[in-house]
């Protein structure tokens, strides 16, 4: 099995002009599995996010955004990140993505005050979702979900 650990992208030279965050982020993904020689079968972890790609996670010291994501043939399974446990960071984040969603116009989404407030206290907090159903669907070859039920 090959391993993609020694063909990691810095955070100072990842640009792009005018893809969206989703898109950049197939870019990196993709690139990362042709480095390595992946075929996008079996089991993939993807660890250290880009800073603009942390969500509500913590950064860890160097910078990368503590997020992990689990694939399986080429579905996402499970995605977790460290909480961020900084009150005027969380918020600072969540104002920044509501501007994002005005300028996009999409609806805003008002601060989960009690989150924000709950935070400092959340020190080495993480999770893990986990969908069952994307589970079964890539154990089983199915490609899209509209089509599985259990």
């Amino acid at each position: 099995k090959k391993n993609i650990s020694n063909h990691k992208i810095q955070p100072d030279t990842i640009t792009g002009e005018s893809l969206a965050l989703s898109e950049l982020f197939t870019l990196l993904y993709d690139e990362a599995i042709l480095r390595a020689g992946l075929d996008h079968k079996g089991l993939f972890f993807i660890k250290d996010y880009p800073w603009f790609l942390r969500g509500m996670s913590k950064l860890s010291a160097q910078g990368w955004a503590m997020r992990l994501e689990a694939y399986m043939n080429n579905l996402e399974l499970c995605s977790g990140y460290q909480e961020l446990d900084d009150p005027d960071e969380l918020r600072r984040i969540w104002n920044f993505n509501n501007e994002i969603r005005k300028y996009m116009g999409k609806e805003i989404h008002p601060p989960d005050e009690t989150l924000i407030v709950m935070s400092k206290s959340m020190h080495e907090v993480s999770g893990m979702a986990l969908g069952l159903e994307r589970v079964l669907m890539a154990m089983y070859g199915v490609h899209d979900i509209r089509k599985f039920s259990l």
